[in-house]
């Protein structure tokens, strides 16, 4: 069994020799009573796949076929699926003018219990760039940044259970230009 399989994932199988091409079946169900996916044709033994429901559980199985005969279907793979990074939404992508402390927030895809929050100077999110990364069971936070008229970057990721969902595409935004002191 395999867990918190990606929802874009390719599956590989062993060559068959005289083999003209694979069939693959998804199913939710162990012994294949229902299909939820049937691909024939497949050229080569490889296959890049998306299933369709985050944090579930799905059995594959593959054959070989040539131009007369079809072979023996392989013995059948239990994965789950994982989840899909949250989405950020405030501050929006390349936003200006944003005060130094800032209220993030991101919408959810589905049932999960934690997050994973990173800001950074730099959208490379390397750890020498990282100003504030947080576990949260909420989705939103409030962080505040130091620099006047300067670009932050910012993503999160989720957890449900064992699986990790990978961290969102990086939303950047400029905050506001810095005010004179009188004299």
């Amino acid at each position: 069994e395999q867990e918190c399989v990606p929802l874009d994932f390719t599956y590989n199988w062993t060559a068959v020799p005289g083999a003209a091409a694979y069939r693959i079946q998804f199913s939710e169900m162990e012994d294949f009573s229902t299909i939820a996916f049937d691909i024939d044709s497949i050229a080569s033994n490889t296959f890049n796949f998306r299933v369709n429901k985050e944090l579930n559980s799905y059995y594959i199985r593959v054959r070989a076929e040539d131009n007369v005969n079809s072979g023996k279907w392989s013995f059948p793979i239990r994965f789950t699926s994982s989840n899909e990074p949250p989405r950020p939404q405030a501050p929006e992508n390349e936003a200006t003018g944003v005060d130094l402390g800032i209220d993030f927030n991101w919408t959810t895809l589905g049932a999960f219990t934690n997050f994973n929050f990173q800001l950074a100077s730099d959208p490379s999110f390397s750890e020498s760039s990282i100003i504030s990364s947080k576990s949260l069971n909420v989705n939103s936070t409030r962080d505040t940044v130091s620099g006047y008229n300067t670009t932050y970057y910012w993503r999160v990721s989720s957890t449900f259970g064992s699986c990790e969902s990978g961290y969102s595409p990086a939303f950047s935004f400029t905050t506001t230009v810095g005010y004179p002191n009188l004299t």
